[in-house]
């Protein structure tokens, strides 16, 4: 699948609004509907080479990933951009496929964002915006995005945001591509939406 495209899961964040959860747990290993959310990522993303990207609690991360995925323990939190950034010898030309670990996609998968790609633009995956003041067109960021390698080559090992070194840029530039989700995407960030999301998965959403 895709030679030229590899993928990261991003699995370093502190998860500090899910605490006490997060104390012990880091957020990626988190079960929903009995899967740690990293499982489902990797399900996500069969076929790709990945890397896991780790900071809190990374010692759990490294274990649980074991050699199914290069694991890239930072020593300090770089932020979705950043982390790219710091992997760009891993890399090595491809674009990158960038999925949150914590993100919880129910009734579909990734295709929609490889699917006929050019290799130039970039991709968001999204949903319908509604009222969500940070929106792509009519559309929010859900949890995946994809990047030719001609984005990745100019990112920093710094403390910086996608959103801000590669979405709104090619947005400004007019290559940017929102492809909708099929299906229901919750970012397991608080504690409702993890119950959300657990419902969801028990088929109670």
């Amino acid at each position: 699948m895709n030679a030229g495209i590899c993928a990261l899961i991003l699995a370093a964040g502190e998860g500090t609004r899910m605490r006490p959860l997060t104390l012990t747990t880091p957020k990626p290993l988190l079960p929903v509907g009995g899967a740690p959310l990293l499982d489902r990522a990797f399900a996500l993303v069969d076929g790709l080479d990945t890397a896991v990207n780790a900071f809190h609690l990374s010692d759990q991360i490294v274990a649980h990933v074991g050699n199914r995925a290069h694991v890239e323990v930072e020593k300090e939190l770089l932020g979705s951009s950043g982390s790219v950034g710091n992997l760009r010898g891993w890399i090595a030309g491809r674009a990158v496929l960038v999925l949150n670990g914590d993100a919880y996609l129910h009734g579909g998968d990734l295709s929609v964002l490889l699917d006929g790609w050019d290799g130039d633009k970039v991709r968001m995956l999204g949903v319908p915006a509604g009222d969500e003041p940070f929106a792509f067109g009519a559309h929010v960021f859900a949890g995946a995005s994809l990047l030719p390698w001609r984005v990745v080559a100019d990112l920093e090992p710094v403390l910086s945001h996608l959103v801000l070194t590669a979405w709104r840029p090619a947005e400004r530039a007019g290559l940017l591509e929102v492809r909708e989700f099929g299906g229901t995407y919750v970012d397991c960030g608080t504690p409702a939406d993890y119950t959300r999301a657990n419902a969801l998965a028990a088929g109670r959403g």
